[in-house]
Formats: C-alpha cells, sequence, structure tokens
C-alpha cells in the first residue's frame, strides 16, 4: 500500500502526466489534490502548487496563478522552486516554456 504522506508525490506524478499532454484543467485538479493532502513539507506538494499556477497560467487565470506562485515562495525551498516561481511572477508561463520540454519523454 501507498503510504498516506506519499500522497503528494502520487498526485504530482498523476497531474505531471496529464500537464505534459497539455491536458491543464485536469492537471490542476489533481495538483490541486496534492495541494489537499495536507503534506506542507514534502517536496511535491510545492512543486504541485507550482505547477498548478503554470495550469493557471496557461488555462488564462492569471490572478489564480500569482497566488500560486507567491504561496510556494512561503513554503520550504524545494529543488529551486522558489526560483521558478519567482520567474513565473514577472512572466506569465507559456506551453512554449522549458517546463513542457522537462516532461517529454
Amino acid at each position: 500500500a501507498y503510504s498516506k504522506d506519499n500522497l503528494p508525490q502520487a498526485f504530482f506524478f498523476m497531474g505531471a502526466s496529464l500537464f505534459r499532454d497539455a491536458r491543464f484543467m485536469e492537471a490542476a485538479g489533481y495538483f490541486s489534490k496534492a495541494i489537499d493532502s495536507n503534506y506542507p513539507k514534502n517536496a511535491f506538494t510545492s512543486w504541485s502548487q507550482l505547477y498548478r499556477g503554470y495550469c493557471f497560467d496557461a488555462l488564462g487565470k492569471r490572478p489564480e496563478a500569482i497566488k500560486d506562485y507567491k504561496a510556494v515562495l512561503n513554503q520550504l525551498r524545494r529543488w529551486e522552486s522558489w526560483d521558478h516561481a519567482r520567474q513565473r511572477l514577472s512572466k506569465p508561463f507559456s506551453i512554449a516554456d522549458e517546463e513542457m520540454k522537462k516532461l517529454k519523454l
């Protein structure tokens, strides 16, 4: 069985799979589940917040994206999460950005 404290990781990867296919609304749902699983010290919670921000930007929901990027800055710094959040506060995510290329298999 999958440990409950690993739920953010499971939900992040489900969301990342949909994100990679530009299914941003569905991906945001899984990133939300990771965030809502209430494990704020889990790195995948931070990354889910960041990627949900990317989804919101891609969906034209800039105010929601900004809220997520700011929330990342209030969490533990994880694998350059703050750097990416700061970048996206000044420049919205676009599907032509590097983050899409990182997830291609």
